[in-house]
């Protein structure tokens, strides 16, 4: 049976809907890898397909928050507004958007970070 790049794309929203929630409830740290595509309703080896790891899920999360933070801050803009003004809201906007994902930011870049994944 042939995927369809319709079933791939909603396979991939469904991985990236669940695991905030599930990274909420259980914690950063105790959420394995295999947790999410159960809650997703996806076989363990598809997650792999699709991301890495799941600081790979997060990093993506935070990649479509701030896209959404950027679409909200130019619907915002005031033309002619002062600089100033302008970074106040870009700069608020993306912390609203990156809100929801808080309780796990700090671990996620924690270990992107970390001097034991340098590639040097």
């Amino acid at each position: 049976m042939r995927v369809t790049e319709e079933t791939k794309q909603a396979t991939r929203i469904r991985i990236l809907e669940v695991t905030p929630g599930l990274l909420k409830s259980q914690g950063f740290d105790t959420t394995r890898t295999r947790d999410i595509p159960r809650e997703a309703g996806v076989a363990v080896g598809t997650l792999f397909n699709y991301f890495d790891t799941k600081e790979a899920i997060v990093m993506q999360l935070v990649a479509d928050a701030l896209d959404s933070a950027e679409a909200a801050f130019e619907k915002r803009r005031q033309p002619g507004a002062a600089l100033e003004e302008d970074l106040f809201v870009h700069i608020w906007t993306g912390l609203r958007q990156l809100r929801p994902l808080r309780s796990f930011l700090g671990p996620v870049l924690e270990t992107g970070f970390s001097p034991a994944r340098s590639t040097n």
